[in-house]
């Protein structure tokens, strides 16, 4: 791109040539330099800045409204010196040695929003430095805070940015957003529009606020016209609406497509089952070739699950046809199976019965996920046929874990998704009602554009930061005094990026982050729909009854009305929300879908984002540590003594492991390869549960064996030097 185009403005040249300093000036002219924390003078800055796009893209000021959305993202443990600012960039606050029981003990230290380390001259400023190394935590992350407007061409920048080691409390957070509110109100209310709410991706801090704060029944509220949405909005004294809180909808659709994934638990839909063995199943190239569904064999074995192209491709409708054929052969009178498989493998099966798959629960399943993301990112369903499978994916999944509440034979804890899986996706879905209705009563002449709810634009502007997007030169692991300077050439970047006149598109590097929505439609020759036709109140109801009717029948088809008559919450699925919240599980390691640590010494696995005091954890790990390697020596020296001693300090030291950290099953032991064979001819003779823990484990098995072959095979290489020769240095006499 010519540098005129993007610089209109330059006319400098020498000698025929642009002048390279001209360029740097004019780039440097007006050029906002953020500071660590929340401060007023950047929401000056932004009023200025979105005055200028909004009128260039001609859009009436405070007619947008907008969201806060944040989130962490793991940086280089790298302090540095900022000549501009003169401060050390990268410490988050003081290390604090009064103890806590909760956290163990010198665990006191809480990260700062607006903590800074000023340097100086002289001999007092070399003694800062050295005692911040002392005396101060060191930042291992990077939080945002970006300004998200509910519009399609308006754009998304950063509001604050912070050092932090993840150890601060939902308390925090909630001063935090009642400073940003005030803040928006006197600055940013005026040109853009009102702030309706804060998003995150699923922080248990953020998320509790955010639950509290939509539950909430002080003062006027906010709701919605249909009865099943108990989520509502607070009304401010000057009438606009705040709190209608979000969660992340690619995070959501990841969480619930990593609830069927766990060969370890079964996901009940009624009285059949979803698992991703279907999937391997549709995989499987002696069943189907890859041309009929399209499936990759990253996919098939989940090797990234934060891969939004594996969800794509998994909820495609051709993956959903392989499915109906396997529940279609396993009707047939004869064969099943036998239908669809190669010479070959029919004649192993000659001798045995066909092997029932029954699909319907994963096919459901799929459905739900499906419609989920159509809420937000179909651009053919129109705004009241969104609102209406928001009404059926909330009550689907209530009249699920009524059913399994309800039922003996089931347990929350063991056969449904994980209560922050459920509450994420109705709180989501029910965010999306409420801004359906809000954009009508207050932004009509505007569009509703669901798809930028969430924390996504935060993703996009970390992966900016690491080189990914519009900046090529910067590392990929960028330490904070990094961040902090390429944010400021991000913000005037922007600029052009919106321009109007000359538009310049910057595409993500990774297309694994894409979603296209073509394969997910329900019908994709129906024209695009117009996002600024709003229903009724009326209509709104009307679109919440069949979504409800929907989920109705399709748990009638999954055998959920079994019970005759049929109980209150048949009609009202929404009652006793929290009751049966508390009777679910907790997600563990399996249905993390972010950044993992490993702990090698006790095979745990923990997120990194998602813990509640952020590095406590690693503390209370330690500290069982050294009670286990006590505890070891205590058994070790009484092994002489009572036999009773041993079970004693075991059980002692599973009590002292963190409830946060699940344990994970010991390494198997490698096996041979003619150990595989009998795992290798496995197939399903009716015990789901057994045929996919086989699978699993011949999947483990296999590597394994490489890894044994490559280390037998690839010796280390050695560097030969040659000796050299032996010179006599002795005296020619």
């Amino acid at each position: 791109m010519s540098l005129v185009r993007v610089f209109p403005s330059l006319a400098g040249y020498n000698n025929g040539r642009l002048s390279f300093l001209y360029v740097r000036r004019s780039w440097a002219k007006d050029l906002h330099h953020y500071e660590f924390g929340i401060h007023e003078a950047t929401f000056v800055y932004l009023a200025k800045f979105y005055t200028m796009v909004l009128e260039k893209l001609g859009i009436p000021l405070g007619c947008v409204p907008c969201e806060s959305s944040e989130d962490e993202s793991a940086c280089q443990d790298d302090p540095r010196w900022n000549q501009r600012r003169d401060q050390l960039i990268g410490f988050c606050g003081p290390k604090l040695n009064a103890p806590d029981r909760k956290r163990g003990k010198n665990q006191g230290h809480k990260c700062e929003c607006n903590f800074k380390v000023p340097v100086g001259s002289g001999v007092a400023g070399y003694e800062r430095m050295v005692n911040a190394y002392q005396f101060y935590k060191r930042a291992k992350y990077l939080r945002v805070m970006m300004v998200n407007p509910l519009h399609p061409k308006v754009p998304c920048v950063a509001m604050s940015l912070q050092c932090t080691c993840n150890q601060f409390t939902a308390a925090d957070v909630s001063d935090q957003w009642d400073r940003v509110e005030a803040l928006w109100d006197k600055h940013l209310r005026p040109v853009l529009g009102p702030l309706w709410g804060f998003g995150s991706d699923g922080d248990a801090r953020r998320f509790s606020i955010q639950k509290s704060r939509m539950l909430s029944t002080n003062g006027p509220r906010f709701r919605c016209s249909w009865r099943g949405f108990v989520y509502s909005a607070r009304v401010k004294p000057n009438g606009d609406l705040c709190d209608i809180m979000s969660q992340d909808s690619f995070h959501d659709s990841k969480k619930m497509s990593s609830a069927m994934a766990v060969a370890s638990r079964d996901l009940a839909m009624g009285t059949r089952l979803a698992t991703q063995y279907h999937i391997e199943l549709v995989g499987d190239p002696s069943l189907f070739r890859p041309s009929d569904h399209g499936l990759h064999r990253r996919d098939i074995v989940r090797k990234d699950p934060m891969s939004m192209k594996t969800i794509e491709r998994t909820l495609a409708r051709k993956v959903d046809g392989c499915l109906e054929s396997l529940a279609e052969s396993m009707k047939q009178k004869e064969g099943g199976l036998r239908n669809l498989l190669s010479p070959e493998t029919t004649a192993r099966f000659a001798d045995k019965e066909w092997p029932p798959e029954d699909t319907l629960g994963t096919r459901t399943w799929l459905g739900v996920i499906r419609t989920f993301l159509r809420i937000f990112f179909s651009t053919k369903d129109s705004l009241e046929k969104r609102y209406e499978n928001c009404a059926f994916v909330v009550s689907f999944l209530r009249l699920k874990r009524q059913w399994i509440h309800a039922d003996d034979s089931y347990e929350l804890k063991h056969h449904a998704e994980s209560a922050q899986c459920f509450d994420h996706v109705v709180l989501q879905c029910e965010s999306a009602a409420l801004k359906i209705e809000a954009f009508r009563e207050f932004f009509a002449t505007q569009p509703c554009f669901l798809a930028r709810s969430g924390s996504d634009c935060c993703e996009t502007f970390f992966s900016k930061l690491g080189g990914f997007g519009a900046i090529q030169l910067n590392r990929r692991n960028f330490n904070c005094d990094d961040a902090l300077e390429t944010a400021c050439d991000l913000l005037k970047l922007v600029l052009y990026e919106f321009d109007p006149e000359c538009p310049m598109i910057v595409k993500k590097a990774n297309d694994s982050l894409e979603l296209i929505m073509k394969e997910l439609e329900e019908n994709n020759d129906v024209p695009d729909a117009d996002l600024t036709d709003y229903p009724s109140k009326a209509q709104c109801v009307s679109a919440g009854d069949r979504g409800l009717v929907r989920a109705q029948e399709l748990a009638a088809t999954l055998g959920m009305d079994n019970r005759k008559p049929r109980p209150k919450w048949w009609t009202e699925p929404w009652m006793n929300e929290s009751t049966m919240t508390h009777e679910m599980r907790d997600a563990d390691a399996d249905d993390n879908i972010v950044e993992r640590i490993v702990d090698p010494v006790f095979r745990t696995t923990v997120s990194g984002p998602e813990r509640e005091v952020g590095e406590a954890v690693d503390e209370q790990r330690d500290v069982v540590a050294e009670e286990r390697e006590e505890s070891a020596d205590g058994a070790g020296g009484s092994a002489d003594g009572a036999g009773g001693s041993e079970p004693d300090a075991g059980a002692a030291t599973e009590a002292a492991v963190p409830h946060c950290m699940p344990c994970r099953p010991a390494a198997r032991k490698p096996r041979t390869r003619s150990q595989i064979a009998r795992y290798a001819t496995m197939e399903d003779d009716g015990d789901h549960e057994d045929a996919v823990r086989a699978r699993h484990e011949y999947r483990d098995v296999i590597d394994s064996v490489h890894v044994v072959e490559e280390a037998q095979v690839l010796p280390p290489l050695r560097r030969v030097i040659p000796r050299r020769r032996r010179v006599d240095a002795s005296p020619v006499m």
